[in-house]
């Protein structure tokens, strides 16, 4: 079930601002509208009798508002009885207007739909990686919470299905309290920036408690296990609930079909194996450290070739591992995606790698670069990581696996 991102209509909007008008600017227009009402009263008759005296004139302007007018003019085509008139019909659509927001605000709101779930799923964040978890939550039959700062983010379920948002920030305790965070199953903390998941992961779990306490389960994302694992005793979480979103997202690409049978391709190979890692940012570091510890990964006569800019820089962590392996790690010549994957394509069979895992932030730039590497390269296996869904043309050699794709797979295991 695809979550679709949708725009608001014209009518959400306007109900949008008007919710945002300041509580004193409502009653305005219905003190106006009694003002109006009690003054003509007094001073235009009605088939009840002559004009009222003021105090009962005042009393009589506030039955207008539920309808239970004291007569009508007698003179309507005048300017006082028009107005009368007027106010008559207004006075109760300020009445309809106020109850149906009432019904909104307090019976129908997001919050009070959400009142009523417990052992739900909150997603905090609704990027790629957020999408993904509301995606799999909804499929295995979850009641879901999403809360974003984003009131435009909303999202199609399917029917039968139950999904809520909550406009709000994830990092503040009553906005999470108003998302049902004391009585949910699982929360994920999904925004972009992973400081603020732990903010948000830290202010969960002071509103909820803890999980021998009865509180959810924090799934907390970050990039960099090692360094954010300091800031947890402060913060008053544990390492279990950290996820390293390019660690399961590299676990889940390099145990994929594709690149097992790539391997195994490798392993019967004559020629030496080469495998490329094209960009060593985080991801290209976090497949580099699951294909140092897979079991399938061939032990002899190895050479792993990163292309980036700064390769030599990054490599230095992995040196001991990979030398004690027996695996060789080189850096290429030509640092530019573009330079390198034309000088392979043109070059000869024993500097081709058997297997090459595109990395690179810059989708079309990856897609390129695969274009070209399985035109040029018959049996190189092409593993593309991009930042959307993307299909696969049947090839068995050529693998696009898009962010939330790889994460998705990762969360039916922490669901369980």
């Amino acid at each position: 079930m695809a979550v679709i991102p949708r725009r608001p209509t014209l009518a959400a909007r306007t109900l949008t601002r008007l919710a945002d008008v300041p509580s004193w600017v409502r009653w305005v227009l219905p003190l106006l509208v009694w003002c109006a009402g009690a003054t003509l009263l007094s001073v235009v008759p009605t088939t009840e009798g002559p004009p009222l005296p003021p105090l009962q004139a005042g009393y009589v302007a506030v039955q207008l508002f539920v309808l239970s007018p004291h007569g009508y003019p007698t003179e309507p085509a005048s300017l006082a009885g028009a107005a009368l008139w007027l106010v008559m019909l207004t006075a109760p659509a300020l009445t309809a207007t106020a109850l149906a927001d009432f019904v909104r605000r307090h019976l129908l709101s997001p919050s009070a739909l959400v009142r009523g779930l417990s052992d739900h799923v909150l997603v905090c964040g609704l990027g790629d990686h957020g999408h993904a978890v509301v995606e799999r939550a909804l499929a295995r039959g979850l009641a879901v919470v999403a809360l974003d700062t984003n009131r435009g983010i909303l999202a199609e379920p399917l029917p039968g299905q139950r999904l809520h948002f909550i406009q709000g920030d994830m990092t503040d305790s009553a906005t999470l309290l108003a998302a049902g965070v004391d009585r949910a199953g699982h929360v994920f903390l999904c925004a972009g920036d992973p400081l603020a998941n732990l903010d948000a992961g830290s202010a969960a779990r002071a509103a909820s408690g803890s999980v021998a306490d009865g509180g959810p389960r924090l799934h907390i994302l970050v990039d960099e296990m090692d360094s954010m694992s300091a800031l947890l005793g402060p913060l008053g979480l544990e390492p279990t609930e950290l996820v390293d979103q390019f660690a399961v997202s590299a676990k889940a690409l390099v145990g994929s079909d594709t690149v097992g049978d790539g391997l195994a391709r490798l392993h019967r190979g004559a020629r030496p194996t080469r495998i490329a890692l094209v960009g060593f940012g985080r991801f290209g570091q976090a497949v580099l450290r699951v294909l140092l510890d897979h079991p399938g990964l061939p032990r002899d006569d190895v050479t792993l070739v990163v292309v980036d800019r700064k390769g030599a820089i990054r490599l230095g962590g992995f040196e001991a591992q990979a030398a004690a392996l027996g695996i060789r790690l080189e850096v290429a010549a030509s640092a530019d995606v573009e330079t390198w994957t034309a000088e392979i394509a043109a070059g000869g069979e024993e500097r081709r790698p058997g297997i090459v895992f595109l990395c690179v932030d810059n989708d079309p730039l990856a897609l390129r670069s695969a274009a070209l590497l399985r035109s040029a390269v018959h049996d190189v296996v092409v593993v593309v990581r991009v930042a959307r869904r993307l299909n696969s043309d049947g090839d068995a050699r050529f693998l696009p696996c898009s962010v939330p794709d790889l994460f998705a797979s990762t969360v039916d295991g922490l669901l369980s």
